[in-house]
């Protein structure tokens, strides 16, 4: 696949050249540790180019900058050679109506809600990348979910390592309500899922929304009918969050907890937990997340107080609190202050972090080709 890969790129780089609805996109993650001048500064961009072949037929590719990426392209230039890398994700997509068929090297996400928005990680849902592989969602009668992806290296009667990646995903969807399970295979696992969203409006100001995961998951071996008895038995043991929210505009109170109930270690379903997140649940047996704010505090600033604990940090106040703090947000901008540390993704401690985010789109043709 990988040489192979750098002769797909080429074709559908010239293809895209001769049609329109081309755009690229930066999104640019800014993080200044103000009070930490050793570890000062972070920057993490991504970038994101789409070419309409036909408005329904569309050639993606996407990359994370500042990870570095294995594969490259190398040729010759005057006798030197040279290396081009070759982004991360490179797909083509066919979307309609409640229909997305993906194919290439991807990667496949869904979920009922992405806990990462608020939390900075996830419980439930996909979320994989496929070397080689193809992905579909797809909504029945407007409210039934299905879908799932397949990794064309995967073999069901062989076990290898990490190229096992298959996934099912059944589900409900309607506007206020939305719960979805999940089965898949992938790095070494086999895991079994479960995300939901519900939400119950009393008038125009005041909400109540309700969100949910669970999961469960066991190493592969070269039986999957064994694997799949094991998985049945971790089940009684899963990995649990739960979070709420209330609105009363303008005002809010946003709770989360999470809970694991294996015991042993036996249960391996992977935590998707950002690089910056400092309340990360891996290692820990319950971790919580309380926030009160509003959204209009001054002039156009929205604010929040927040408490945090779990059972592996040191408290600062108590066994059971391990960070107090509170954020000023204005459009994309973010100034948070904390007695613990705020940012994971460098090392040493950082109480007083600013982060500012950007997305410019530079639309090169306007329209596709073939309509």
């Amino acid at each position: 696949m990988k040489k192979f890969l750098p002769l797909v790129l080429f074709v559908f780089i010239f293809v895209s050249a001769f049609s329109l609805g081309t755009n690229m996109s930066v999104l640019g993650i800014y993080t200044l540790n103000l009070d930490d001048s050793s570890n000062f500064s972070d920057v993490f961009p991504i970038v994101y180019f789409s070419s309409e072949i036909t408005p329904k037929i569309i050639f993606k590719l996407d990359d994370y900058i500042t990870l570095t990426n294995n594969d490259k392209i190398s040729f010759d230039l005057f006798g030197d050679t040279k290396s081009l890398r070759v982004p991360r994700h490179v797909y083509m997509e066919y979307k309609d109506i409640d229909f997305d068929l993906l194919m290439g090297q991807l990667n496949f996400k869904y979920n009922s809600y992405d806990f990462r928005k608020d939390y900075d990680f996830r419980l439930g849902g996909l979320r994989d990348d496929l070397m080689s592989g193809i992905g579909l969602k797809m909504k029945l009668r407007n409210k039934y979910n299905i879908g799932g992806y397949y990794d064309f290296r995967y073999d069901i009667f062989e076990k290898k390592d990490n190229d096992d990646s298959f996934a099912l995903m059944f589900g409900y969807d309607t506007s206020y309500n939305r719960t979805n399970l999940y089965l898949s295979s992938s790095y070494g696992r086999l895991n079994l899922g479960l995300d939901g969203y519900h939400s119950i409006k009393f008038d125009r100001n005041t909400y109540w929304q309700f969100y949910y995961g669970a999961g469960a998951a066991v190493a592969r071996t070269d039986s999957l009918l064994k694997d799949t008895l094991s998985l049945t038995k971790e089940l009684l043991n899963p990995k649990v969050m739960v979070a709420t929210r209330f609105f009363s505009k303008p005002y809010y109170v946003k709770l989360m907890t999470y809970y694991n109930l294996d015991s042993d270690s036996s249960n391996s379903y992977y935590l998707d937990a950002d690089e910056s997140a400092t309340n990360n649940p891996n290692g820990k047996k319950w971790l919580y997340d309380l926030r009160l704010g509003t959204t209009k505090l001054f002039n156009d600033f929205s604010g929040e107080f927040f408490v945090k604990g779990n059972s592996f940090d040191d408290g600062i106040l108590t066994d059971y609190i391990t960070n107090i703090g509170f954020s000023l947000y204005m459009d994309d901008f973010t100034l948070t202050y904390a007695l613990n540390d705020l940012n994971g993704r460098v090392g040493g401690k950082q109480s007083i972090v600013f982060e500012y985010t950007t997305y410019t789109t530079f639309n090169i043709l306007p329209q596709s080709f073939f309509r």
